[in-house]
């Protein structure tokens, strides 16, 4: 009975530790990101390559994995670190053979990673601390609001602890105490005057978050009338030009030529007023009581037939149409003018 006792306890330990072998082959499952935007300290050396580690946001991972996965991600080389007011960008395309890079080693280390590539990835590196480089970051924050339009900061007040950091850092010739800084970014676009954060890290390791304030104009290209247009009266090409105007305060997008060319005036409008999207209403090329062809059927066989349209429409707008002897009501989509395609 001894013997077969040992046995079977002899039988439930190999289980065991193959079990536990089993459990030690089974892959962690990680979830990784790479950022959009990642800044550089302007105080970091530029000796060392860009690793995949720095593009990427490891919070979704377990913490008692983190720091091995960062390493196998530190031995991922991307190319030479940004200088100081310089960038680099990765597209989601050219991620992908560095991404399947990182699979590999993450896979012989156990990992299973689940990746999620922005199309774009940008890496940059302030320039130092000065009241001129503040202005040039925050000019390209403010960029970003409008693409199309030219920014120009007409008054910019510092507070006073950044102005005494600057001092320190001139005197000194290089950022001893400002380790890094960034302007945050904001989802509105300012309207005039502006408060604006900016957030700095001290070399002792704390931060400071302040505001900057001043005034700000937009300029931008956009179509001006040549002469006054009634309500409903289409905007042709004469009728019009391009001119450069202050549109700060503007809630609406200029008018495209898009636009222009299937729209009519919404209003009334007086010689050199700006046209924008809400001062036009789509063209209603067919009106109640028009003969129009009604057309149904695919590329390889159409049937048309003669109707009367029940409401006004606009092309790619629904229209009521009266069809045939038996005045049958149907309804479809006004493709041109003149042409009902039934659905």
């Amino acid at each position: 009975m001894t013997a077969v006792l040992q046995a079977l306890f002899l039988m439930l330990t190999i289980l065991a530790a193959g079990s536990a072998m089993a459990e030690s082959r089974e892959s962690k499952s990680v979830m990784i990101a790479v950022r959009p935007a990642v800044q550089l300290s302007s105080a970091e050396g530029l000796s060392r390559e860009l690793s995949l580690a720095e593009l990427v946001d490891l919070k979704a991972v377990r913490e008692q994995d983190r720091a091995e996965v960062e390493r196998h991600l530190r031995q991922v080389a991307l190319t030479d670190r940004p200088a100081v007011g310089e960038e680099r960008l990765f597209t989601q395309e050219g991620l992908e053979p560095i991404v399947a890079e990182a699979e590999r080693r993450l896979a012989a280390a156990g990992f299973s990673s689940d990746w999620k590539v922005p199309r774009r990835s940008r890496v940059f590196r302030n320039s130092s601390f000065t009241a001129n480089e503040i202005e040039r970051a925050l000019r390209a924050e403010l960029q970003k609001k409008c693409e199309d339009c030219e920014v120009q900061i007409r008054s910019l007040e510092l507070p006073a602890e950044a102005k005494r950091l600057i001092r320190i850092q001139a005197d000194a010739g290089e950022a001893q105490h400002v380790r890094d800084w960034t302007i945050v970014s904001r989802n509105e676009r300012p309207r005039g005057s502006f408060a604006w954060p900016l957030k700095i890290d001290l070399t002792n390791g704390t931060r400071r978050s302040m505001m900057i304030s001043g005034t700000v104009e937009f300029y931008r290209t956009v179509p001006v009338l040549t002469r006054a247009v009634q309500g409903g009266e289409k905007i042709s090409p004469e009728d019009r030009r391009m001119e450069r105007r202050n549109v700060s305060f503007a809630s609406d997008e200029p008018a495209t030529s898009s636009d222009l060319d299937i729209g009519v005036a919404a209003r009334n409008f007086s010689s050199g007023e700006p046209v924008w999207r809400s001062s036009l209403r789509k063209e209603q090329v067919v009106r109640y009581g028009d003969i129009v062809r009604v057309q149904a059927g695919d590329e390889a066989f159409t049937i048309t037939a003669e109707g009367v349209a029940l409401s006004a429409a606009a092309i790619g707008e629904t229209v009521q149409v009266r069809v045939g002897k038996l005045k049958k009501q149907i309804s479809g989509v006004l493709k041109e003018r003149g042409l009902v395609e039934i659905r």
